[in-house]
């Protein structure tokens, strides 16, 4: 992809390093953050790791 990412996008991401049981390599990640910050001037971007592995929630 070219340009600046906007919301609900899905890019390629690179995770590494990582510490403990974090997801490491390169993977697919939904932005998450709004469009005001993906293209303001600090390039912030809030993504959200996407997994094929499917694991139980637990509740509180």
């Amino acid at each position: 992809m070219t340009g600046p990412p906007s919301r609900g996008d899905v890019w390629r991401v690179d995770f590494e390093p990582v510490r403990g049981h974090e997801q490491g390599r390169s993977r697919p990640a939904l932005i998450i953050s709004n469009d005001v910050l993906n293209h303001g001037p600090a390039g912030l971007v809030t993504v959200m790791p996407i997994t094929s592995k499917a694991k139980p929630i637990r509740s509180f």
